[in-house]
């Protein structure tokens, strides 16, 4: 019984994650980031510009994916917001899985207040942490 106890400590998922963030707008870096996270609680971060006329938040909950049937890795469940001049540019819930060390990137369109689209690429980085 005490060495299976033992053999799963040494396998126990990791207790926080450190992660690094770009978010990019039809190619032009709006934001960069980073953050540690507890596993399987969410954390929080937001920017603000200088002038106040740009906010981008990020909300993430990191945990394994090997034990949620997901494949292996860093589980990253996204909310972001990026607001300027008090409007919501960019609302989006991303869920992304990225191997540990490995960039991750998600790229959508979101339509802009013009009546066009814009490119929205979320890059990410993720480490578990001792």
């Amino acid at each position: 019984m005490t060495t299976a106890l033992f053999a799963l400590e040494g396998f126990a998922a990791p207790s926080k994650y450190g992660m690094s963030f770009e978010i990019a707008v039809d190619g032009k870096v709006v934001s960069t980031a980073r953050l540690i996270s507890l596993a399987h609680q969410k954390a929080t971060i937001t920017q603000k510009s200088e002038d106040m006329s740009e906010q981008t938040t990020i909300e993430v909950e990191a945990s394994e994916a090997s034990g949620q049937g997901l494949g292996t890795g860093i589980l990253l469940d996204m909310t972001i917001q990026y607001l300027k001049q008090r409007v919501v540019e960019i609302n989006a819930k991303p869920r992304v899985i990225a191997r540990e060390g490995s960039p991750a990137t998600v790229v959508w369109r979101e339509k802009d207040l013009v009546g066009g689209t814009k490119e929205v690429r979320l890059g990410v980085v993720a480490h578990a942490l001792p």
